[in-house]
Parts: C-alpha cells; sequence; structure tokens
C-alpha cells in the first residue's frame, strides 16, 4: 500500500516528522513472517519498502463516511521509526545503506 500525501494519515505522519518525499517513496506491506514487529529494506523497482506486522499497522474508524487514518500511539511510533529508515535509504542509496544497518 501507499499513503496519499493528501490524506489525514500523511497529515498524521507529517506532524511526526515524515516529509511528503518519504510518504510518497515508500510502499508498505503487512507481512507476518520477519521476526520483529517491522523492517525496511531497499526493494528494486519498489524502492523503500516496509514490512510491518499487521497489529502494528492500526487505523482509526473512518470518519463521516471517509477513509480511515493511522492511529495516533505506540502504533504509529514503530511506523515513524521505519520511516527514518526510509529516509536513510533515500538519503545514502541503497548500496551504502545495506552494509550500515547490517
Amino acid at each position: 500500500m501507499r499513503i496519499r500525501t493528501d490524506s489525514s494519515s500523511a497529515q498524521r505522519l507529517r506532524t511526526h516528522g515524515v516529509t511528503n518525499d518519504e510518504i510518497e517513496k515508500a510502499r508498505i506491506f503487512v507481512f507476518n513472517q520477519q521476526a520483529g514487529a517491522a523492517i525496511t529494506l531497499p526493494i528494486p523497482l519498489l524502492g523503500p519498502t516496509i514490512f510491518i506486522k499487521k497489529k502494528y499497522l492500526v487505523f482509526e474508524p473512518p470518519v463521516d463516511g471517509g477513509e480511515p487514518q493511522l492511529e495516533d500511539g505506540p502504533s504509529i511510533a514503530l511506523l515513524r521509526h521505519e520511516f527514518c529508515h526510509v529516509r536513510q535509504i533515500l538519503e545514502w542509496g541503497s548500496l551504502k545503506y545495506m552494509p550500515r544497518q547490517l
């Protein structure tokens, strides 16, 4: 999934320091097979990709028929942290990011 920069979820992420560029370039997949709660990797042809367990991608119910918004709390803190890795991938490039993270 991608988060649209004009969405309420993007607005909430921006209040936590995530930039529009990071939001536009990141892809998010619910993936429950990784050992930790989430991991961010530079995937060829996809770019910075966040794999996050479903229980950590929490949305508030939609208001007035609108779209659901990311819940503000511990779950958004984890997603915010993963966006730090997105920023690193964008700044350093994929080839420099992987050895630094390992």
